[in-house]
């Protein structure tokens, strides 16, 4: 699996902050991109905790930008 801490992955849930980490991209840009990602709000304030499944996440990526990736292997 990935380098995260026992303590952040509930079922293969990661935090914001470690998605964040993971994408080597700040907290804001996740924030901003929230509604474009997959993700899981538990509750409904402003406040509430956001996770994502970190499997759905990379799945989104590979489809939203498979186009980059097959312009990248055809450069080869």
């Amino acid at each position: 699996m990935n380098d995260f801490d026992k303590d952040t992955i509930i079922l293969n849930f990661i935090t914001k902050n470690d998605l964040a980490k993971s994408l080597g991209v700040s907290l804001s840009t996740i924030d901003r991109k929230l509604k474009e990602l997959p993700h899981y709000k538990w509750g409904s304030t402003p406040q509430s905790r956001v996770m994502f499944k970190a499997d759905e996440v990379w799945k989104y990526f590979d489809s939203s930008y498979a186009i980059n990736k097959i312009k990248t292997e055809g450069n080869q």
